[in-house]
């Protein structure tokens, strides 16, 4: 509610849908929007709620700022062209879209174009772009 209520989109709380999804039963519509959904994670060891109990037990704080969480999430993290092209991968890169992944440095030489003039581009011409950048 608190993430609706800050959210600069506009949406309010009355007409923005909020639904709780229980741990094990989450529907494909939900799992759909994660690339890589495991379903068994959960099954193979302890709860949410038991992983709560244990790291409040512990004195370790269990409190995490949304605010932060969605500004982390929503930084794209910058990576040489020597890390993007080389396995594994570093955490955090979105596979499909790995050319926005690149360091503003290394864009120009890589693509022989700026990042505004790329992303102006038709999909085709962007997708055949990266195949041949080896960033697909």
């Amino acid at each position: 509610m608190e993430y609706v209520r800050t959210d600069p989109s506009g949406r309010t709380v009355d007409d923005t849908v909020i639904m709780q999804i229980k741990q094990g039963f989450e529907p494909p519509n939900f799992t759909c929007h994660f690339h890589a959904w495991d379903p068994e994670l959960w099954g193979k060891g302890k709860s949410y709620e038991e992983l709560k109990a244990e790291l409040a037990a512990s004195g370790q704080s269990v409190t995490v700022s949304v605010k932060d969480v969605l500004q982390d999430l929503s930084t794209v993290k910058k990576f040489s062209y020597a890390q993007l092209t080389t396995e594994p991968l570093p955490e955090g890169v979105d596979l499909a879209n790995k050319d926005q992944h690149l360091n503003d440095q290394e864009f120009q030489t890589v693509f022989g174009m700026d990042r505004a003039a790329f992303n102006a581009l038709p999909a085709w011409k962007k997708a055949n772009l990266k195949k041949k950048v080896k960033l697909f």
